[in-house]
């Protein structure tokens, strides 16, 4: 089988709302049944493998071809045995998880998130208001640190490696399954979809609801703001973009 496009999506606020299937979700459903031959799907989501892989039991979500869990810290594919030896590799260069840890007890009112949320390449913490994020950016770059730094949802910062994120996933997925970017499709909702929203070579949705932090990303040429919330937003745009098979 050789697979001719790639529809990449968030899960949480893109294709779930408040964690129930939303509406659209049925009719995304049938789209890619219709084109199961054709199309990968990948889910790339801030939720853990095991936490994706237990709304895909649960019959919530479609099976898809690969998983990018952990905000593109990771990388699975069918049989979900472990992930992606190479990918974990590529991002473990310059990556330095202590500092990250040890860099962030200097500034009060940023607290690390349940254990449960970290990872091996993702320190992930709660805080209020941007200004720690700022902080804790500048003391990283001082130290000579390469990272990349989420803030989403008005409360979450995600340090990852320099190499990892969503697009960087999206990025390796195309390589590596020969489906050009051109001919792949993303949405999502909030800021740990940033980087996978503005990449100019690929066809990207921003759901209506997306959070406020996103109004910026609706004036790029290369994101269609949708009417529609949650997996009707995400039908929606790959209508726009002629994104099914036979479309264009």
């Amino acid at each position: 089988m050789s697979l001719k496009r790639m529809l990449v999506s968030d899960i949480d606020g893109t294709l779930l709302d408040d964690g129930n299937a939303s509406n659209g979700l049925d009719t995304l459903r049938w789209l890619l049944q219709k084109h199961r031959d054709d199309v990968a799907l990948v889910y790339a989501t801030g939720r853990s493998f095991v936490d994706t892989m237990s709304l895909i039991q649960a019959d919530l979500l479609p099976i898809p071809d690969a998983i990018a869990p952990s905000i593109g810290t990771e990388i699975w594919f069918p049989s979900w045995q472990q992930p992606d030896a190479v990918f974990q590799n590529r991002i473990d260069a310059h990556w330095h998880r202590h500092v990250v840890e040890e860099t962030a007890r200097q500034i009060p009112g940023l607290v690390l998130q349940d254990e449960k949320m970290q990872t091996p390449f993702k320190v992930s913490f709660e805080v209020h208001g941007p200004r720690k994020v700022i902080d804790l950016s500048t003391l990283l770059k001082a130290k000579g640190l390469e990272v990349r730094i989420i803030y989403s949802c008005g409360k979450y910062v995600d340090v990852l490696p320099a190499k990892a994120g969503k697009r960087a996933a999206v990025s390796y997925l195309s390589q590596l399954m020969d489906i050009p970017e051109r001919h792949i499709l993303t949405s999502g909702d909030s800021g740990n979809d940033l980087d996978m929203l503005t990449n100019p070579n690929t066809a990207n949705v921003l759901v209506a609801n997306a959070e406020a932090e996103m109004a910026a990303v609706s004036r790029n040429r290369h994101v269609y703001f949708a009417d529609n919330p949650h997996a009707a937003g995400v039908v929606e745009g790959a209508k726009a973009f002629g994104f099914w098979p036979g479309a264009i």
